[in-house]
């Protein structure tokens, strides 16, 4: 005879927690509704666990700088380079849907990683899959999966992101090895996928800091030809 527990352990047992939690309370509550209004009430409570978890494991791996920036916090001050038509422009994500970039400049306190992470935090409510590295960090990791041999592993994970936030670039030395592993990210997400750089080293400095050289120029052409550039100004928001 199939009791309410056991009915509830089956329901578990096919990963619908959500369903037999709200089954047995209906119980314990000697709910009279109909059958189908009910199941209705069950499938609900389970469709809506089921996007919490998704929206869960998409904020763990985006891992955003500020977990609570978002849209509605923008800040608008007159000669501040950022303006309510160009934050609508990003939250109609047009730009992410034709694989462009955003080029995030200004000096320290501006509000460059701020707004990335709004961005991030935003991208991945609206169902798309988002990597946050400030450049130093992202290095260091690619060096230690390239160590531990997981290095194909990292870079399809890069690969299927839509969205990679990369912050402090162009802010510490870097090496040769370094500017490799950032062609090989550029190139393999050329055309293909979106960035957001934040840097608060003018784009025109770039490729100094990326050694100077062809490899230099092709990284910066790559992003900028596809790019929408905010310079943020005006006084420090910190």
């Amino acid at each position: 005879m199939q009791t309410n527990a056991s009915f509830g352990d089956r329901l578990r047992g096919l990963r619908l927690s959500a369903m037999a939690e709200r089954w047995e309370r209906q119980e314990a509550a000697l709910d009279a509704r109909p059958f189908v209004e009910r199941m209705g009430e069950l499938l609900a409570a389970q469709e809506a666990h089921r996007a919490d978890s998704v929206l869960h494991k998409g904020t763990r791996q985006a891992q955003s700088f500020v977990s609570s920036a978002s849209w509605k916090e923008l800040v608008f001050k007159p000669g501040r380079g950022l303006t309510p038509g160009l934050a609508q422009a990003l939250k109609s994500w047009e730009w992410l849907r034709q694989k462009r970039h955003l080029l995030l400049t200004g000096d320290t306190g501006r509000g460059k990683t701020w707004l990335a992470s709004a961005v991030a935090n935003e991208a991945v409510l609206a169902g798309y899959k988002v990597r946050c590295f400030d450049v130093a960090g992202f290095l260091q990791q690619f060096y230690e999966e390239e160590q531990g041999g997981r290095i194909f592993r990292l870079l399809a994970e890069l690969t299927r992101a839509d969205l990679i936030v990369l912050d402090r670039w162009a802010q510490h030395p870097i090496d040769a090895h370094g500017v490799a592993r950032l062609e090989e990210l550029v190139l393999k997400r050329d055309g293909r996928a979106s960035f957001v750089v934040c840097s608060s080293e003018p784009v025109v400095e770039w490729e100094s800091w990326l050694g100077g050289k062809s490899v230099a120029k092709g990284i910066v052409d790559r992003l900028v030809s596809r790019a929408n550039l905010i310079e943020l100004t005006g006084e420090s928001l910190r």
